[in-house]
């Protein structure tokens, strides 16, 4: 086939460009077999040549990125089976429903509660969470950094309502999806302050 012959064209493609896409290299190309023209393509070559020389730097700067949003994550406490983070209050009303839970399950004599309203009302200022709880059951910064989430949840209130011991001081350590994966507690001779 003659270059010539590539280059001649019907009144019919000239007249419908958009036929074809609208790319005036195609009109004819298509109709006579033939390549489209190397200046289409250069932009392309140049990209994939400049891709191939900063493959290792994109991936790099990918990599690290990626790295860093995790330990983020990691480090502040995001839920990841539920794909969200909890309010200090939720872990605090979590410790508050398991320390309940167990203390009617274990203990004679134990004062019961309504709700999880009344326990607030009859114990102000029960509860404090630690977030970064330097303890032992925590684990190290390592630890957190690979997904190792424990906050401390201490929680202070009148257990029982006929012992010298009346108040028992309670630290529930949670993962970041609310778990109870461990708990202590001990009597305490008076209540919270």
């Amino acid at each position: 086939m003659q270059p010539s012959d590539c280059t001649r064209l019907s009144p019919a493609f000239i007249d419908q460009p958009r036929r074809y896409h609208g790319h005036p290299s195609m009109v004819g190309a298509l109709d006579c077999n033939c390549p489209p023209r190397g200046d289409d393509m250069k932009w392309f070559d140049e990209y994939a040549r400049r891709l191939d020389k900063h493959a290792g730097k994109i991936l790099g700067v990918f990599a690290l990125v990626t790295i860093g949003l995790v330990m983020f994550l990691n480090f502040t406490g995001f839920c990841y089976s539920e794909l969200r983070y909890y309010s200090d209050q939720a872990f605090i009303d979590t410790a508050v429903r398991h320390e309940l839970e167990s203390a009617s399950e274990s203990s004679e004599g134990a004062k019961t509660y309504a709700s999880i309203d009344q326990f607030y009302r009859e114990n102000r200022n029960c509860c404090v969470i630690h977030k970064w709880d330097p303890g032992p059951r925590s684990g190290s910064i390592w630890f957190r950094s690979f997904g190792w989430y424990i906050a401390r949840v201490d929680v202070w209130y009148r257990r029982y309502e006929k012992r010298d011991d009346q108040f028992w001081m309670s630290q529930s350590f949670l993962s970041a999806c609310k778990v109870v994966e461990d708990d202590i507690g001990h009597s305490w001779p008076r209540g919270p302050t």
